[in-house]
């Protein structure tokens, strides 16, 4: 048995639609890059940095509100 890690911005979209904020208006209010949006919808990688932006401009503490890590256990 071996555990696979992987993540997910899922949380940022939950963040935004429970703040009732759009993808667009996010990113004309705080001058977010389309490839950064890109990297969201698409669960690519991002700095740190990016992510603790991120928390600022919505305006949250805890990085949970911004990504997830998935755990997958797979059967070997």
């Amino acid at each position: 048995m071996r555990k696979i890690y992987s993540f997910t911005y899922k949380p940022f979209f939950e963040t935004l639609k429970e703040k009732g904020i759009s993808q667009n208006k996010f990113m004309l209010d705080n001058e977010l890059s389309t490839a950064v949006m890109d990297r969201l919808r698409h669960n690519k990688n991002m700095t740190l940095m990016t992510i603790m932006d991120l928390m600022g401009m919505l305006g949250v503490k805890d990085i949970k509100k911004i990504v997830e890590i998935v755990v997958t256990v797979v059967e070997e």
